[in-house]
């Protein structure tokens, strides 16, 4: 009796032991049937979104199709035939037009009106969302109820264009996915169960193996309800009954809410189990007859190591199949466990580029700690050796007389990184990216010193400029930071690459900037060329458009050569601004009336080149200035000071009074001052000088006319008059002036 109880005592132990191993590989092959699932509906999910995002895509959805299209339906077909997890091509999926009237399915391009699908198109296109996985019956997922039907196929619903939730979409695109046809390789080792798919409403989606076939539903409305129960974010086993005493493992997808449930027969699981109380039995009656002693060491001595062996199969992923042996099992398992992780590299292969971009960004970024870039940088299997590393950062210097618009700006940009790819020898630089509209190109080198890191760079970044210019007819800059000794200064590189860009405003475009040579050394201060913004608002005051335009070039040319920085350029043309804006607000005008609002100063900061800072002042500054000085003009008070600015304009070189003018316009000479100095913000002196001052300068750069001469045709009462005036007025003589232009002349005819 006591060789029995002990035999029946190691049975149960066993079947207990056999049960938690079993649950424990159910569960394993559950959560790769799970993962396996989730990925490709991912897959698909994310293929269709790449593929109406294509250019070409996009023009055939937005045109009428006929048969006459072959070569746009030819392509289309292409592409949607080769979506992932389609079983018959395209049978399996449908991209209708409701615009247009035509869709493409199996059969071929038809149009919509008479096609078969045309009721169901029209229900998916009232639907709420914009993408949406549907149920075989065509139903939203979640709105079932519990059944023993077997559904083995799901349908992606987009609308397009994909960032309207229109119920009247311009088009339409469904992809049939067979939810049996994922990762068949797992549900062959799940002989002994089946594999039960669940939306969040409980509907069966996927009956494999048809385990709840049969079922009464009370007992299936049950078992839902239990797991319903569960915390969604635990795993859970427990058993149930349906047609039969079944074991549950339960999953919950937080992807999509669904369920995943692994049904396996109680019975089959508890076969081994009643096999070794068998066998116990057996053992223990032939110890009864034999020694006990000699028995059980025997027992041991045989079965240890395989158990041993058994239980670590069972961790590494056992889904509890029934076996001729436990060694069979063991076997099988190993060659499980070689398959999945063959299958695991494929698939990282395949998404090494992604994670080699993604690595690179969170390098720009700032992301990355020093071990975290070590790590990455051996399993992605970059360079790790080198003496010098920089960042190279390359944008499109303008638009003007391009081929191109700012729409295509992402295809131009991604074009440069293929050119930037296949100019530097992948041995010297990490994965190309693009990121706020620039190119970036992490670069190393084993130049010893400087002078060989900057030629060597150099090259590169002028083979990339001609190969732009070559094949994308784009004219680019291309800025270079310091060079830096670790990866986890990348960062601060790609701030220097882009602030080495911004000094193209001074050095021009299309050029190559190197940070250490752009930045200057030491220098006298900035001094802002007051004088010459005076000149600029006196022109703009005086609506002469021609004048004004003259005076921003000149402007913009000696602030462009003084100014050391970028930032004293930025400077600049923010004091330029509120200078232009605080001479027309004298006038009483609100700036919100000329410029709506609109933020000059954060544009400023994008400028790119001295070409599109003088057509920023010019055409949105400016001309707005005049053209509401044009109108004031217009009015009541503004016809007294037009008729008084075009005598000053005919009559400056003559003996030219306010009270002159007055006399013509038949009012006191009071009202026309207080009226003039309104409008113009400026006496009208001051504002005779001026004009009589831009006349001066006028003759001085385009005739040969004495300082003498001028001096008494413009009524000053002697020549060194004019020149103290002249000299007060703009920092120089006008004898200084004059060979100033014509040396500015010359330098401009070289």
């Amino acid at each position: 009796m006591p060789v029995l109880s002990l035999g029946l005592f190691s049975s149960y132990s066993a079947s207990h032991s056999i049960q938690e191993k079993v649950n424990q590989g159910n569960m394993q092959t559950l959560r790769q049937a799970k993962m396996a699932i989730e990925q490709s509906l991912a897959l698909v999910d994310s293929s269709v979104t790449q593929l109406i995002n294509a250019p070409s895509f996009n023009d055939a959805i937005n045109h009428p199709l006929s048969q006459e299209d072959f070569v746009v339906y030819r392509e289309l077909s292409a592409n949607l035939s080769n979506l992932p997890y389609t079983r018959n091509g395209m049978n399996s999926v449908r991209l209708a037009n409701f615009r247009y009237d035509w869709i493409i399915e199996g059969t071929g391009l038809g149009q919509l009106h008479n096609s078969a699908w045309r009721e169901q198109m029209e229900a998916y296109a009232r639907l709420p969302k914009t993408s949406e996985w549907i149920r075989a019956d065509g139903s939203p997922l979640g709105r079932g109820e519990v059944g023993n039907d077997v559904r083995a196929k799901v349908s992606l619903v987009k609308k397009l264009p994909m960032l309207s939730n229109s119920q009247s979409p311009l088009a339409l695109i469904v992809i049939d996915v067979y939810l049996d046809d994922i990762n068949a390789e797992i549900a062959r080792q799940m002989e002994l169960g089946g594999l039960v798919l669940a939306d969040s409403g409980n509907s069966v989606l996927l009956d494999r193996n048809r385990v709840l076939q049969g079922a009464d539903e009370d007992k299936l409305r049950s078992l839902f309800d239990r797991l319903n129960a569960y915390d969604n974010a635990q795993p859970a086993y427990f058993q149930a009954e349906l047609n039969e005493t079944v074991d549950v493992v339960y999953l919950h997808s937080s992807y999509n809410k669904w369920k995943y449930l692994y049904v396996v027969s109680n019975r089959e699981i508890t076969r081994d189990a009643r096999n070794i109380a068998a066998i116990t039995l057996y053992l223990c009656l032939a110890m009864l007859v034999a020694t006990t002693a000699v028995a059980l060491f025997g027992t041991r001595s045989i079965y240890s190591p395989i158990r041993r062996l058994y239980e670590i199969a069972g961790k590494s992923g056992g889904s509890g199949d029934n076996h001729a042996d436990e060694l069979t099992m063991i076997e099988e398992r190993m060659h499980t466990l070689a398959r999945t992780g063959t299958e695991l590299r494929g698939k990282l292969e395949a998404h090494t580029p992604q994670l080699k971009e993604l690595f690179v960004l969170k390098l720009l970024q700032g992301k990355l700690r020093p071990k975290e870039i070590e790590q990455s940088l051996h399993t992605l299997q970059f360079v790790r050796e080198w003496r010098r590393v920089c960042v190279m950062a390359v944008q499109i210097d303008t638009w003007a007389n391009a081929l191109y618009t700012e729409r295509d700006r992402d295809l131009l940009m991604f074009a440069v990184s293929n050119i930037v790819g296949d100019t530097i020898d992948p041995a010297s630089r990490l994965s190309p990216v693009v990121a706020d509209q620039t190119q970036f190109t992490i670069v190393m080198s084993d130049a010893v010193d400087d002078a060989e890191w900057r030629a060597t760079v150099k090259q590169w970044a002028r083979q990339i400029k001609l190969r732009a210019a070559q094949y994308l007819k784009l004219k680019i800059s291309i800025g270079v930071s310091r060079p830096y000794r670790q990866l986890k200064e990348t960062s601060q590189a790609g701030r220097e690459a882009l602030e080495a860009l911004r000094y193209r405003i001074r050095l021009g475009s299309g050029i190559v900037l190197l940070l250490d040579e752009v930045v200057p050394e030491d220098r006298e201060s900035f001094a802002y060329p007051e004088q010459l913004q005076q000149t600029l608002i006196d022109a703009v005051k005086m609506a002469d458009e021609r004048w004004a335009a003259e005076a921003l070039r000149e402007w913009i040319a000696q602030v462009r050569d003084a100014a050391a920085s970028h930032g004293e350029f930025q400077y600049a043309l923010g004091k330029l601004l509120i200078g232009l804006i605080d001479a027309v607000q004298e006038g009483g005008t609100p700036i919100r009336s000329l410029f709506g609002g609109r933020s000059f100063l954060s544009e400023l900061a994008n400028l790119r080149s001295a070409e599109e800072t003088e057509l920023l002042f010019r055409e949105s500054v400016v001309a707005p200035l005049i053209r509401n000085l044009e109108t004031r003009r217009h009015s009541p008070d503004g016809s007294i000071t037009q008729t008084v600015i075009g005598l000053i304009q005919q009559e400056f070189d003559t003996n030219l009074t306010l009270e002159s003018c007055a006399d013509q316009l038949n009012f006191h000479p009071s009202y026309v001052s207080k009226v003039f100095k309104k409008e113009i913000g400026m006496s009208f002196s001051d504002y005779l000088a001026q004009f009589r001052l831009h006349m001066s300068k006028q003759w001085l750069k385009e005739t040969d006319m004495k300082i003498q001469d001028i001096a008494e045709r413009l009524k000053y009462n002697s020549a060194a008059a004019f020149i103290r005036y002249f000299r007060k007025m703009e920092g120089i003589t006008p004898g200084q002036y004059r060979d100033k232009i014509a040396s500015q002349q010359l330098k401009k005819d070289e």
